[in-house]
């Protein structure tokens, strides 16, 4: 008897592990799913030229896209502004202050940083042809070692040097076009910047509002909810957004100091790309380091292994101090899920893609940790309404049947 009540146990135990293992499979087949159901998806999109339509859409809409996220981004500055004066500052007063702090903010660093971003770039495509030649001695010198040492190298390096002579001979009518092209590119997107700036002003002026007036069209039984939805996501986004700044910001000083020292070609242009590239997780900082170390090692071998070493130190300072005090454990997601919204995002939205990718899951993560505690609260309150149920029908049983003296 006992031997058979050993063996139960025992099979249900394996049977649970059975089912547990069975529950992820099929949590990974349904990521499987999805995944192969977006890029059936993405080629149906891009049969049909839909993305395409989108990205004009987007690019029409997007002052209204950029406003909408300024006046979300601001917005606890208004209210801030509002407290601190005890409300004796009315909304609208508040919003021109935060505004002209943060415009100032912004002019102010231009006003220091674009001399001499001019002044670098003017000199940087004035060599560009040049760090081309260089490369193209550094390539044969390589080869060249490399064929001393027994491998045949002759046709790869020919091929090579025939690349790099002819990106040099059309290097100045493709910088000029580059820069032509990239100067427009900039109006265009200063453009819209300001435009989104002005939207974002009025938006400001009722932004606090916004949400009052959604809350009214849902529900009763919703909007408490839905506050507390609205106020997860706010939190773990501008956290999220605010830390991703201060990092940038702090790269952008290391790397600048760094490639000073070392003496690197036009070290704020190099300072900013790495800066601005970090935005996206685990692949921005290589990305960053590419054009460096390449100018770099073109310059001289010394100052191609310093870049390396500066962009080292400075990725060691960004994981080891700059990210666990300042981002900490905002997002609080898997780096294989990080990793995957970066694959994903960027095969469907390019760049854009890798960008948002975080934030989007993490928004996503949000809402769906949010439903399965909304579950949870409602499985514990339906199995407290029966246990209470049960003991009252128990109670009643037990009076009737005589078993429990009443008063």
């Amino acid at each position: 008897m006992e031997k058979k009540v050993e063996k139960e146990n025992l099979d249900n135990k394996n049977l649970n592990k059975v089912i547990k293992r069975s529950k992820d499979v099929l949590n990974v087949l349904y990521l499987i799913g999805i995944i192969v159901l977006l890029i059936l998806l993405s080629r149906l999109f891009i049969e049909y030229k839909i993305f395409k339509i989108l990205g004009e859409i987007l690019s029409v809409i997007s002052p209204l896209f950029i406003g909408f996220v300024i006046a979300w981004l601001i917005d606890p500055f208004i209210k801030k502004i509002t407290k601190i004066s005890k409300d004796k500052i009315p909304r609208f007063a508040s919003t021109i202050i935060a505004y002209l702090i943060v415009i100032g903010i912004i002019v102010g660093m231009i006003v220091i940083i674009s001399p001499q971003l001019a002044s670098q770039i003017k000199d940087f495509a004035g060599k560009v042809p040049y760090i081309l030649n260089d490369i193209k001695e550094w390539i044969n010198s390589l080869f060249k070692t490399l064929s001393v040492n027994g491998l045949n190298t002759k046709e790869v390096s020919t091929e090579l040097t025939k690349k790099v002579i002819k990106i040099t001979q059309s290097s100045t009518s493709e910088i000029a076009n580059f820069m032509l092209q990239a100067g427009t590119g900039t109006i265009n997107v200063l453009a819209k910047i300001i435009l989104g700036i002005m939207v974002a002003f009025y938006l400001s002026l009722t932004f606090d509002k916004l949400n009052d007036k959604i809350e009214k069209k849902l529900p009763e039984s919703w909007r408490d909810n839905y506050k507390e939805l609205i106020k997860r996501i706010n939190t773990s986004l501008r956290d999220y957004v605010g830390g991703v700044l201060i990092i940038m910001v702090l790269v952008f000083i290391t790397q600048l100091i760094g490639f000073s020292i070392i003496g690197l070609e036009a070290p704020i242009i190099f300072a900013i790309f790495c800066a601005l590239t970090d935005i996206i997780p685990y692949f921005g900082p290589y990305i960053g380091a590419i054009p460096a170390v390449i100018v770099g090692f073109a310059e001289s071998p010394l100052v191609g292994v310093m870049t390396i070493l500066v962009i080292f130190i400075c990725q060691q300072l960004e994981n080891n101090i700059y990210q666990p005090i300042i981002m900490g454990k905002t997002m609080k997601l898997h780096p294989i899920t990080i990793m995957l919204g970066l694959l994903l995002f960027g095969h469907f939205l390019g760049i854009l893609g890798m960008i948002i990718a975080t934030p989007v899951i993490a928004t996503i993560k949000v809402i769906y940790d949010f439903i399965q505690e909304q579950k949870e609260e409602n499985k514990d309150s339906d199995d407290v309404d029966d246990k209470t149920k049960e003991n009252f029908i128990e109670k009643i049983t037990n009076i009737v049947d005589g078993n429990i003296e009443t008063d």
